[in-house]
């Protein structure tokens, strides 16, 4: 039977408040992060992508040049 000292008590000790305050910062960020995406879904400043670089049109015309011959970064130019 081997016996714990005060120091490896101490040590096993500090790492589980660690470890809990760990577990409460987390918790705290869950919840956080969660009113905050509730609060942008509320005012309607949330989106699950990006918006699109280019508009319907500068891709048609970026389609056409790449289609024309084009080489791929001339069209993705357009989005500037």
């Amino acid at each position: 039977m081997t016996s714990l000292s005060v120091r490896d008590t101490r040590r096993k000790l500090t790492f589980h408040v660690i470890g809990a305050l760990a577990e409460f910062q987390r918790t705290l960020i869950v919840e956080r992060t969660s009113a905050g995406l509730k609060a942008a879904k509320a005012r309607g400043a949330f989106q699950l992508r990006r918006k699109p670089s280019m508009t319907a049109a500068q891709a048609k015309h970026a389609r056409k040049l790449i289609d024309g011959g084009e080489p791929p970064h001339r069209g993705a130019q357009l989005r500037r």
